[in-house]
């Protein structure tokens, strides 16, 4: 999990998992300054930004070599 502040790169969190070989749904909640993430349902973290913006955008990458689809963004 990283912040963009207008160009300065922050890494908040790193959280290493093995991603599913199956499509799977992926949760993303921000209230306040607490962002939650779960996947298939399970959570996955709990974090609580320190220095949140106060406004902004939502970026999703993929390494190079993945496929990836999105819906409901």
């Amino acid at each position: 999990l990283v912040r963009n502040d207008r160009g300065i790169i922050t890494e908040l969190l790193r959280l290493d998992w093995d991603a599913p070989s199956h499509p799977f749904f992926v949760d993303v909640s921000l209230i306040a300054n607490r962002i939650t993430l779960s996947v298939d349902e399970q959570p996955m973290f709990d974090f609580a930004d320190p220095k949140p913006l106060l406004f902004g955008g939502v970026g999703l990458s993929t390494v190079w070599e993945s496929e990836a689809r999105f819906d409901s963004v």
